[in-house]
């Protein structure tokens, strides 16, 4: 009883001294405690310090301390029959208290940053000996702890210690870790301590933000190379370290204009924050293509670190710089007056669709036997595309039957075909290694100006080293030569020789004019853009598309003149009918001659005899001309703008004197590169370099779409083992 008011104040805790009193003293006494209790509770006599408490007190020793019958804050009070209780009760003493070991917490937080937190460690009761406290922590690489012993002895075991945690900066992009701290006693401790259950506490190292990859670094910020053999260099390291090594693999996506070195890079954890290099050198492809552009691609090959392993390629586009300047001479498609032509370089087929007709009795006769191959070698005598025959019959341009379905040319085309020439009703292939056209088609009567070869079919063999470049107009063709210079056959009645004649003579004629650098043909006339920039044009002039700002005599120049305006930044040259465009090296394009539908760009219908800009045109990359219509390649070859006559690509058949963006189609894909364009008789079709595909849009009334008349682009229809 006595242990009992030791403990109890009334007013707060009765039932829980109650349950005590229940486990430390004879039932035979509870009753009269719980009486003595009541009594205590409804009013007692307040006797302050008399003898009688004192007795007490003395009697039952220290068990009885002298605040433990305040009731505060009435006073001290003693039950009437206290001394009656005491005298007949024994007395047990307290148990003494459990040994135990107090965590202040079972959780804490630091991070990478090396932030902290802590924690307390404290005995429940006094040891007979010393306690030694063991901590262990499972991953010192994310976190540390301030002791890993603390002892307690008799003269300090009420006292707390305190154990601080360390977040560990580790250099791996791994996330919040997680790190168990164990707390246990060791053996040699007090035997009732020793005896106790391990305890521990749960710390979240979070981490400090690294980044799992690995960083290209250009550089001046940007990869440009030059053909011959130009390099640039990347700069390549991981962000974080690996588990284990890391390879990456490095490769262009088009190694025919760049290669890398080395192909691979490997990392491993002493070495990942230091840089490799990469050398990208740009190969020459001998073909003048202008501005290109390669992917390169650094992926994780191999990793046995399941994070690395996991990670997403990185690309940076390379720019490659043409060593020579020109036209792209690598022509996949090109178009006659209804229907178009292509090649697939991959399978050296040649493929045909449109209009197969050669037209009425003003554009001559055609001849079905296209079998019959002619070769004739340069020098040996006439070599000119129209090509009569003594029994004119109506048959085609196409070497087939009219169709708007791709469809293989028979084998009259270089086993190689490289290049593809049309123009109105005749068409032209080069071959790989350039030293031999093959031409087919539009065939006339001699026309009085000689004996006329009586094939359809006629080849062009050069001795005398590679072809560069091939153009086609009316009247014949000019082939621009390794060296610079220019041959030229057929008829010259216009001054298409370019040698001051005018008529017809046999054999190839150079026209007097060297160091070209691009070639293009119109109807009757031809234009050259020369080493120094400038630009030159001979042949007929009746609508100005020589560009001279000049009256020629009989509208015509059989020597090749300058094109006015100051300009000598001229890289690339076009033309068609009587309208001619030229390429600049800053992206602009400058056009002149017929206006008639709009095809100059300069916002108006208005010819002009020297060269206008073309508005709104900043960043072309190629410009194609063609029956009233002209478009550029723009923004990497990644859009199109197009102007002049009907059918612009831009979902409309309203016609534009200035440059439209052409509608871009879900067929493209998500990746295309527009490589070469073709524009025929309100037509137009592009080719995308990336997946091989061509792309029209515009009049089909021959079938030259491969579908029916549409505004916007759409795929041609494909037959197996076509490019399209």
């Amino acid at each position: 009883m006595l242990h009992y008011l030791d403990k109890i104040r009334f007013s707060y805790n009765e039932s829980q001294q109650l349950n005590r009193l229940n486990q430390h003293y004879p039932k035979s006494l509870l009753p009269r405690l719980e009486d003595q209790i009541q009594s205590l509770k409804r009013g007692m006599v307040n006797v302050g310090m008399s003898n009688k408490v004192a007795q007490i007190f003395k009697k039952l020793g220290p068990i009885l301390l002298l605040t433990s019958l305040c009731w505060l804050p009435v006073g001290c009070f003693v039950p009437d029959d206290l001394e009656t209780i005491a005298a007949e009760s024994t007395i047990y003493p307290p148990p003494p208290p459990a040994p135990g070991v107090s965590l202040s917490k079972t959780t804490a937080s630091v991070s990478e940053t090396l932030t902290t937190d802590s924690f307390t460690i404290k005995m429940d009761s006094e040891p007979e000996s010393n306690v030694v406290i063991n901590l262990s922590d499972d991953d010192t690489g994310e976190a540390t702890i301030s002791a890993s012993t603390l002892t307690f002895t008799s003269s300090n075991w009420s006292a707390a210690q305190t154990v601080t945690i360390t977040g560990v900066d580790d250099d791996f992009a791994d996330g919040s870790q997680t790190v168990l701290i164990t707390i246990y006693v060791d053996n040699s401790s007090d035997a009732t301590y020793a005896a106790l259950d391990n305890q521990t506490v749960t710390v979240t190292n979070t981490d400090a933000g690294e980044s799992l990859g690995f960083t290209i670094t250009e550089t001046n910020s940007s990869t440009s190379v030059t053909e011959s053999g130009g390099t640039d260099n990347l700069s390549i390291v991981l962000t974080s370290e690996p588990l284990a090594n890391v390879v990456l693999s490095i490769a262009s996506t088009d190694t025919g204009e760049v290669t890398i070195s080395p192909s691979s890079l490997t990392f491993t954890a002493s070495d990942w924050s230091t840089p490799q290099e990469v050398t990208i050198t740009a190969a020459e492809d001998n073909i003048i293509d202008g501005v290109r552009w390669s992917g390169v691609m650094v992926s994780v090959s191999s990793s046995v670190d399941a994070s690395y392993a996991a990670l997403g390629s990185q690309s940076i586009t390379a720019t490659i710089n043409d060593s020579r300047t020109g036209r792209q001479q690598d022509s996949r498609i090109s178009a006659g007056l209804k229907y178009y032509i292509a090649v697939d370089n991959t399978t050296g087929t040649v493929y045909a669709w449109g209009d197969d007709t050669c037209g009425g009795d003003n554009y001559g006769k055609c001849d079905t036997n296209l079998q019959n191959s002619a070769a004739v070698t340069v020098g040996s005598g006439p070599i000119y595309p129209r090509i009569s025959d003594t029994t004119p019959e109506n048959t085609t341009h196409l070497g087939d039957n009219s169709t708007s379905t791709p469809i293989a040319m028979p084998s009259v085309v270089p086993t190689s075909p490289f290049q593809v020439q049309s123009k109105r009703n005749t068409n032209c292939v080069m071959n790989s290694t350039r030293d031999n056209v093959t031409c087919w088609g539009r065939i006339n009567y001699d026309n009085g100006y000689g004996t006329m070869n009586s094939s359809s079919i006629w080849n062009l063999l050069h001795s005398a080293g590679a072809f560069y470049d091939l153009v086609i107009h009316r009247e014949g063709g000019c082939a621009l030569n390794a060296d610079r210079t220019v041959s030229c056959w057929g008829y010259g009645q216009y001054g298409a020789y370019g040698d001051g004649t005018l008529g017809y003579t046999a054999g190839l004629k150079t026209p007097s004019i060297t160091n070209v650098v691009d070639l293009a043909a119109g109807q009757d006339h031809l234009c050259t853009v020369v080493d120094n920039g400038t630009a030159w044009c001979w042949g007929r002039d009746q609508q100005d598309q020589l560009g001279d700002n000049a009256a020629n005599s009989n509208n015509r120049s059989s020597l090749p003149v300058a094109v006015v305006g100051g300009i000598s930044n001229f890289i690339q040259i076009e033309a068609y009918s009587q309208t001619t465009c030229a390429l600049t090296d800053n992206g602009t394009i400058w056009c002149w001659g017929a206006n008639t539908n709009r095809q100059l760009g300069d916002g108006t219908t208005t010819d002009r005899d020297y060269p206008v800009q073309v508005q709104n045109i900043t960043d072309a990359l190629d410009v194609y001309v063609g029956d009233g219509t002209a478009c550029a390649a723009v923004n990497k070859r990644l859009d199109l703008k197009c102007w002049g006559n009907y059918y612009l690509g831009d979902d409309s058949s309203t016609a534009s004197s200035t440059p439209v963006t052409v509608t871009e189609t879900n067929g493209w894909g998500s990746t295309y590169t527009f490589d070469d364009v073709a524009i025929g008789q309100a037509s137009v079709c592009a080719y995308n370099l990336v997946n091989n595909q061509v792309f029209c849009w515009g009049a089909n009334a021959e079938g030259q779409l491969g579908l029916g008349n549409v505004l916007t682009p759409y795929r041609t229809m494909q037959n197996t083992g076509s490019p399209f």
